[in-house]
């Protein structure tokens, strides 16, 4: 759950740490635009390429209590509640393991490009 900008963020399935941590990250990227509707959209758009089922939804009024000051919103990692699916599961786990793996390797190269030009290499 996240309370960035004074919006509540439930994540489903709750137990998925690493879809999580993807939104948390794009909710600081998204939170600078204006409307909800624009960072819903710009939020779905970022985690689709690795939840390409993801969908995120602003809990109806009827859905919540009275004097509910704080929106909320749905974020599901399969466009909707599901029941428990092990290989799915174990699909999204790799995925993760695979983006953790994609970042650190870019995160390196781009501190060795940055030592080689230092040291005076050029590029190409």
């Amino acid at each position: 759950m996240s309370d960035r900008r004074n919006v509540r963020v439930l994540v489903f399935p709750a137990d998925d740490v690493a879809l999580r941590a993807e939104v948390e990250s794009s909710l600081d990227r998204v939170s600078e635009l204006e409307s909800d509707a624009d960072q819903i959209d710009a939020l779905t758009s970022e985690l689709r390429p690795w939840y390409r089922s993801v969908s995120v939804h602003v809990r109806d009024d009827f859905g919540g209590y009275d004097g509910e000051a704080v929106p909320t919103w749905y974020v599901y990692r399969d466009g909707r509640v599901r029941p428990r699916n092990d290989e799915l599961d174990r699909l999204y786990r790799a995925l993760a393991v695979a983006r953790d793996t994609c970042r650190s390797s870019m995160t390196a190269l781009e501190s060795a490009r940055s030592v080689a030009l230092a040291a005076g290499y050029r590029e190409g």
